[in-house]
């Protein structure tokens, strides 16, 4: 005969295991799904050849991207313009750029301003001239290196238009170091520097500092440098571009925190001298977030764009801001209001 308590205490056992498993497959299934929200996201990052694109540089160097779900692809280009050409042409997501750099290339429509990441004193910037040229008065006539589209083209033209200067030769290079060679070789009398480039330009016999952007316009010249990414990235992914502001947020805090450590870090990356990349990081200040003050700066630039013809202003400053993704990261860092621009 079958031994019927033997067949209860089976048949018990078997269902025991029958639960385990379920719950083992179930507790497996969730740690599969927990670990596909935790992919981590790919992004296009362009980066420029210095210490303009720290926030970025840093997020990367030290993690703060894949802790905010970041896969970064980065790409370093020259200057902080040509990421923004890169957006253009499809090779990144995102950039930085100088406001005068971005602004003349928002005609496209198809680049979003999303936070300014830093400014720059208008001191930072030194006139220096060679060939006892002792006044940026006496620059009439005289070749002045400009580095092409960037916003050296916009402060140029306000040099020019401060000192009522005549027949000045803007000749458009490349890089820095393409503008200090031409110093060198005297194919210039003079340029904007700063930075490891201005140390370079100094180093020209007979070079020497005759003034600074800060004795044209203190206010208007104090430059702002912004977070930009593709209009259609920025449209489908709202929420990757808040993880991208977490992040570079969180590298500039790294950075003001010790920039000595910071100069440590970047030297090495971009293979300059430390003391030159501590002198530019000394120049920033880094701060996330967008005011009403920024986009008037924008504005009153553009303004002063479409009265000299330096670049086609057929857009309104408005549409080319997207505030969603810094409203989902920090919207205690987003007081702008359109409301208020003059």
């Amino acid at each position: 005969m079958i031994d019927i308590m033997k067949m209860k205490k089976w048949l018990g056992f078997i269902s025991i295991v029958t639960v385990i498993a379920l719950l083992f497959t179930s507790c497996r299934g969730q740690a599969t799904s927990g670990d596909a929200d935790q992919k981590l996201v790919p992004l296009r990052v362009g980066v420029d050849s210095g210490t303009f694109s720290t926030g970025y540089r840093v997020a990367d160097l030290k993690g703060f991207f894949k802790e905010n779900g970041i896969d970064a692809q980065v790409t370093t280009f020259s200057f902080g313009g040509d990421t923004v050409n890169a957006i253009l042409t499809g090779q990144v997501d995102v950039g930085v750029a100088f406001d005068f750099t971005l602004l003349a290339r928002l005609n496209s429509k198809k680049v979003k301003i999303l936070s300014r990441v830093q400014t720059c004193a208008p001191d930072v910037n030194k006139i220096v001239a060679r060939d006892g040229i002792t006044s940026p008065t006496q620059l009439s006539g005289k070749s002045f290196g400009v580095a092409r589209g960037t916003i050296g083209e916009y402060a140029t033209a306000m040099v020019i238009n401060h000192y009522q200067l005549k027949d000045v030769n803007q000749v458009k290079l490349s890089s820095n170091a393409d503008i200090v060679a031409a110093l060198q070789r005297g194919d210039i009398k003079a340029s904007l520097f700063s930075g490891t480039a201005l140390k370079q330009a100094l180093a020209v016999k007979g070079a020497r500092v005759i003034g600074t952007l800060k004795d044209i316009d203190a206010k208007s010249l104090t430059s702002r440098g912004f977070i930009v990414a593709s209009s259609d990235y920025a449209k489908k992914n709202p929420k990757a571009l808040a993880k991208l502001l977490k992040s570079v947020n969180k590298a500039i805090d790294w950075t003001n925190k010790d920039k000595n450590r910071a100069a440590d870090l970047l030297s090495k990356s971009l293979t300059t001298p430390k003391d030159s990349t501590l002198t530019e990081l000394n120049g920033y200040t880094f701060t996330m977030g967008l005011s009403t003050d920024d986009v008037q700066s924008l504005k009153s630039i553009n303004d002063f764009a479409a009265q000299h013809g330096l670049y086609s202003t057929n857009f309104q400053l408005a549409d080319m801001i997207d505030t969603e993704p810094l409203k989902l990261a920090y919207p205690n860092k987003l007081t702008y209001k359109e409301s208020e621009l003059k």
